[in-house]
Parts: structure tokens; sequence; C-alpha cells
């Protein structure tokens, strides 16, 4: 008698969805089946799990609810830093945020347990699927295959051409992750290329970083699970502090540049990155930008460019006092003695974001970051790139559209650190 997995999730799936293994029966069926999950690096089960079959004999059981809160995005990347700060490699790479489960099946009849009568493994990356996209989400176009591949793993859609738009000051850090892996889809990555454009001009020699120890990364054929998922600087900040011929600040009136990731040769696997420079020089005011980790497993980010609102208070509970020195020879009284006074202080500092041209597709975007677990907040002022964790005040989020495709947004978010007084 044994148990066989009839069905299992793929390779590369989010964790925050159903991941349904179909458990079925060799020869004839048991009492119960015997359901154990492994975490790569953890001896000990992690979990175990007595499954009753059907009337057809067959069982399922979800392992995304057996892992729950067991894989999250990285905020932190295998360096220590924050993902989207700015370093001297090109990319960095995951700690947490993409890790391997393996599920083993047994029986249980009579009283005998038999264990390990067949298994299956997934790598489960961070992020959510909807129950409207598929059970669970097929994210294979993000595989980094051919032109046609989406691969960057980012909430934006691409444009009618597969290009993924995004927008930066001379200040903005941005990140952007991706699978960097060959050993289980068919992918041929080795590299990925930088253009920087003025309008439809080139400026410069095409730049380029290789996917190796050298430039950040790991080779895409090895088997370190947590650093498949890589993470790249693309934001005018980042790219600056690469050490780069035609790195942004090395040419005046810079437009634009392209990334995409290639083969050996040069061949596109990717859809394009094209980042847009907006406000090269904000003198009246800040501009800050918005991080939040996506449903993909990555982070993605929106800039906010007009003026910004802080607002500290406090909240404190009191309690009364006597007021007098009793213990002089006579009765004393201080004029400026409280008769309240406060304990428990707290402080609270919140930003009120706003911006006045926003196209649709940020709004579309500006959604996933409502729903984002961690949301991090930097202005680009910041010269020691220290992005701060806040929390989003939704019933703040205000939308109007003065102008046809242009919308004026605004919403607060607060520190979510406690300010002791």
């Amino acid at each position: 008698m044994s148990a066989t997995i009839a069905s299992a999730p793929a390779n590369f799936q989010l964790a925050n969805q159903p991941l349904i293994y179909h458990v079925s029966y060799a020869t004839s069926i048991p009492d119960r089946f015997v359901v154990e999950v492994f975490e790569e690096g953890i001896t000990a089960a992690i979990s175990t799990l007595y499954l009753t079959p059907n009337v057809t004999g067959n069982a399922f059981f979800d392992l995304g609810e057996v892992i729950r809160n067991k894989v999250e995005v990285d905020y932190r990347n295998s360096i220590g830093t924050l993902v989207f700060t700015r370093i001297s490699s090109a990319f960095t790479m995951g700690v947490l945020g993409c890790r391997k489960f393996t599920v083993k099946v047994g029986t249980y009849t009579g009283g005998v347990i038999s264990l390990n009568n067949a298994s299956a493994s997934t790598i489960i990356i961070g992020g959510a699927g909807q129950a409207s996209e598929s059970n669970p989400r097929d994210i294979s176009s993000y595989y980094p295959l051919s032109t046609g591949s989406k691969t960057w793993l980012t909430d934006r859609v691409p444009d009618s051409d597969n290009v993924i738009h995004y927008d930066t000051s001379d200040d903005s850090l941005i990140s952007v992750a991706f699978l960097n892996d060959s050993t289980l889809v068919p992918t041929i990555q080795t590299k990925v290329i930088y253009k920087l454009f003025k309008n439809a001009t080139q400026l410069g020699a095409d730049d380029f970083w290789v996917l190796d120890a050298a430039d950040g990364a790991q080779l895409p054929a090895a088997t370190d699970i947590p650093k498949k998922l890589t993470y790249m600087g693309i934001g005018a900040r980042n790219l600056n502090h690469v050490p780069w011929a035609s790195r942004p600040a090395a040419f005046a009136g810079w437009t634009h540049y392209e990334i995409f990731l290639a083969n050996t040769g040069g061949g596109r696997l990717s859809s394009t990155i094209r980042v847009h420079r907006i406000c090269p020089v904000q003198t009246k005011h800040k501009n800050y930008m918005l991080y939040w980790d996506n449903s993909l497993g990555g982070w993605d980010s929106l800039i906010f460019s007009g003026r910004t609102e802080q607002t500290d208070m406090t909240s404190y509970k009191t309690y009364r006092k006597q007021t007098g020195d009793f213990n002089a020879a006579t009765l004393s009284f201080d004029t400026q003695a409280r008769e309240t006074a406060a304990y428990q202080v707290t402080g609270k500092t919140s930003y009120k974001l706003m911006s006045l041209d926003f196209s649709f597709a940020d709004i579309e975007l500006l959604k996933y970051a409502i729903r984002g677990k961690q949301l991090f907040l930097r202005n680009d002022d910041d010269i020691n790139d220290k992005p701060i964790p806040v929390n989003m005040d939704t019933k703040s989020y205000s939308l109007r559209e003065p102008f046809s495709g242009v919308f004026s947004v605004s919403l607060t978010v607060t520190l979510a650190q406690v300010i002791r007084c």
C-alpha cells in the first residue's frame, strides 16, 4: 500500500494563494494519508497532517495555509541593506523572499505508518494571487525566455510594445526584481543591458552587468534557492553609484534610459524597462518616493512630486496631582505647579503625500500600494538613503481628475514606529 502525488503546483509559485496538492493511492485506500511538509535547510518537518480520503480514495490539501507568513517579500537583501538603496554593485539577492518546500506523502492504516511513498517540491516567492486570476496564479510569463516575456516582478503593465515605464528624478532610488534561474526553467539569460538616451539619440555606448558574483548576483545555474530572487537598482541615483562610463550623471540633458535582460549575444529575453527623467532639479519642495511590496514578490514605487505636508502630534494619558508643599512648616503652593500630569506620552508623525499629474497607469499601480503589507517612504533629498517604514491611512485617499487622463492624488501615511517622548 502506498500513496502518490497525483498533482502538485509547479515551481515558482506565489505564497499567498491556494497551492493545492492532490494525494491519491497506488493499490488500496488507506485509513489516512500522512503528509509531511519540509522547508529547505530545516531537517525536521515543519508540519505533519493526517488526511482522510474522500469516497473516491483521494485527498487534497492547501500548502498555502501550511506556510502562511513563512515567506514574505524581502525588504533587506543578502548583504543586509534595503533592497531599494544604492550600492556599488549592480545586483543584490534575496534572503527569505524565495524558499523551497518539499511535500512527502505516506499512509496510515491499521496503526501502521508508512512514510515517504512519494514527494514533490515547490519554490515559493512572496506575493499574492487573486481568485479572479487563477488558482494558482500562472507566473510563467515572468521567466526570461524571449522579448515577449514580461520577466520583471512588477505590477506595472507593459504597453503594446512590451515596454514597462518608470519615472525617476536625479535622486530617485528604485528597485526591480526578477527570477535568475536556469536550473528549473529553460532560460539562457547571462546579463542585463543598459542604454542611455537624449530623446531618440543614444548617449555613449551600451553598458551591461553580467549575472555573476562580481556584479552581486549568482550564476543562473547556481542552486542557492533564496538567491534566485535577484534585485536590481534602476533609479538614477542607483545607477550613478555604479562606476559606468555612460551612467546618467556623466551626460547632461539625458531624457531616459532602457534596461533589459539578454543572452550572451545580446538578444533580448525580457520586456524593456524604460525609465523617464522627471523633475531634474526640485528647488521648491522635496519629492517623496513611496515603496511597497507588490503582488509578485518584488517592490514597486511611485514619486509624489506635490508639496508634502508633515504633521507631528502626541498622545498621552493624564492623572491628577495634589499641589502644595506638605513638608514645609507652613503649607505653601507653587503658582506654576501642575494639577494634572501626562504619562505614556508618545508621538506620531504623518505625511500627506500629493501629486497633481498621475496617469491612469499610476492610479492602477497605486491600488497595489493600498494592499501592501510593507510600505516605506523616502524623500529625494535624503543623502543617507534611509527610507522610513510607514502605514497608509486608506480613508485619506483622495482622487480627482481635473483634466482628462490627468489625476490629482493625495493620501496620508504615518510613521510605523513609536516616537517616545
